[in-house]
């Protein structure tokens, strides 16, 4: 069944808690289930437990994400439930097998949007019931490995940033670190692959992209060195990135993002931590410039006169603590991404039955 949503009365909104969590949109989604920041006491449409839930109005038109509790679903979203619960994990697979074909049916469309109609009629692979188990239970586990790492890796950065947060500002941005403006064209890495840290890229997963550097029309900046990205549009969206080049492809960054890079002992660890703390976030909106929410900027010398803790003055352990907890949550990040990559090219084998479910199970299990 697919249940379209409709928005409750706006009277009926509120951030207080009262009532049913409402989604909206994309900004309710999360990595795998979403986080709501409104609810309703006067819900008009309510999806159950372990819906699907897509996103079917606007730029976002094809996200989507797995109900963890009932929620009401306004009109950008929509749910697709089945009657027995068990096949529910298959048909998010399912769905996300035939995503390109569903989302072609918005081709063209000033303002993408999919109707009821479109998502019921779209066909997906449906073998027999104990194979769609087996298929849901094998991407399941690779699913359950990267949220867990989520999980640890959310920790880690947040116990980096409460140890930060325990110092008083003492100095200022520039006195630990200096601005990176290396200009370069993706042109110059003939048919190479970069590694590309967006906008996009960290909106979703936190990680750069690989793409073949042909595919990148404009100029960028070169990242040669471990730094942290700040990005300078619209700062009331925190994107701070712990970017670490990889020594395999050449990385580019995003001329949106202000490339710090440490100075003197300061470790990168600790810099990233400074700067993504709610404290340097608010000063950060305080020297915006640009009168419309969309284009606001900050002027990277304006970054560098934010008040922060020095972390010179952290404790050897205080130092060691942070870098390991910022390190590890790297490179759990970086584990989630290879995974995502093995299930996504399990994916469409296991539903076309080209891979015996047998087969991914064992290499599934070698995995994780």
């Amino acid at each position: 069944m697919v249940l379209m949503g409709q928005s409750p009365p706006g009277a009926s909104c509120n951030d207080a808690g009262l009532g049913d969590p409402l989604l909206n949109g994309p900004t309710e989604f999360g990595s795998r289930h979403p986080t709501p920041k409104q609810w309703t006491t006067d819900s008009r449409r309510m999806c159950r437990e372990n819906a699907v839930l897509l996103c079917v109005r606007g730029s976002t038109t094809g996200r989507t994400n797995r109900s963890d509790r009932s929620y009401a679903i306004g009109r950008g979203v929509a749910a697709i439930e089945v009657g027995d619960l068990s096949d529910q994990t298959y048909v998010y697979y399912a769905l996300l097998s035939r995503l390109d074909a569903l989302l072609e049916k918005t081709t063209g469309s000033v303002f993408p949007n999919l109707s009821q109609d479109d998502i019921g009629s779209l066909p997906v692979p449906w073998p027999p019931s104990g194979t769609r188990r087996a298929i849901a239970e094998v991407l399941g586990a690779l699913d359950d490995k990267i949220e867990a790492n989520r999980r640890v890796a959310d920790r880690c950065e947040g116990l980096a940033q409460s140890l930060a947060a325990l110092h008083p500002a003492s100095t200022v941005v520039g006195a630990m670190a200096a601005v990176r403006r290396q200009m370069v064209s993706p042109k110059s890495f003939v048919d190479s692959d970069v590694e590309h840290f967006s906008l996009p890229a960290f909106d979703a997963r936190g990680l750069p992209v690989v793409e073949p550097a042909s595919a990148i029309k404009s100029g960028k900046f070169l990242l040669e060195a471990p730094a942290v990205l700040v990005s300078k549009l619209n700062p009331h969206i925190p994107r701070v990135w712990m970017a670490e080049p990889s020594a395999r492809r050449p990385a580019l960054t995003s001329t949106e993002f202000v490339v710090l890079v440490p100075e003197g002992a300061v470790g990168v660890e600790a810099l990233w931590a400074i700067c993504s703390s709610p404290r340097f976030t608010a000063q950060l909106v305080e020297r915006v410039k640009g009168t419309t929410g969309s284009h606001q900027r900050v002027a990277p010398e304006d970054v560098l006169s934010i008040e922060v803790p020095d972390p010179e003055s952290f404790s050897l352990a205080t130092s060691d603590t942070m870098a390991g907890a910022v390190q590890l949550a790297t490179s759990l990040k970086r584990e989630s991404s290879a995974l995502g990559a093995i299930r996504d090219a399990l994916l469409p084998k296991l539903l076309s039955g080209e891979l015996r479910v047998r087969d991914a199970e064992t290499l599934v299990e070698d995995t994780v």
